[in-house]
């Protein structure tokens, strides 16, 4: 029974270990979803874009860190993008540092790579969300 429980735990271990590595949507916590939430209330999304303008995203205050893999683009009060990035960068939410994103030109595109104080990672599509006008 002993050794049917270890191949059971084993199979779990290599599911989650798989999952995480599927590439899929990042799964955030209750908090870091809830800020979100808030932060993209009363937009709708858009279809996704390869690059966006660097200069209104990297402003100040324009560059939001939700998670390790999910970061928001404030461009207006009108616009967020948000960004998956393609895989975990490493310390991104708990650093005192804002992550260094490396782009050539005036656009940040996908690939790009984002720079931490424990390693990088690149960017993935950036989704628009835009403020949703009463009619």
């Amino acid at each position: 029974m002993a050794k049917i429980f270890r191949h059971i735990g084993a199979l779990f271990s290599l599911a989650i270990v798989l999952t995480a590595m599927s590439g899929d949507a990042p799964i955030l916590s209750e908090s870091q979803q809830r800020r979100m939430d808030r932060l993209l209330a009363g937009k709708a999304v858009e279809q996704p874009e390869m690059c966006i303008h660097a200069a209104r995203a990297l402003a100040r205050d324009g560059l939001i860190v939700i998670s390790d893999r999910v970061l928001l683009f404030r461009v207006s009060t009108n616009m967020i993008y948000r960004n998956d990035t393609q895989q975990q960068c490493d310390h991104m939410e708990r650093s005192p540092f804002q992550p260094i994103i490396s782009h050539d030109g005036s656009s940040i595109c996908r690939g790009d790579t984002v720079t931490t104080d424990r390693g990088s990672c690149a960017l993935g599509d950036f989704i628009p969300y835009r403020r949703v006008r009463p009619q």
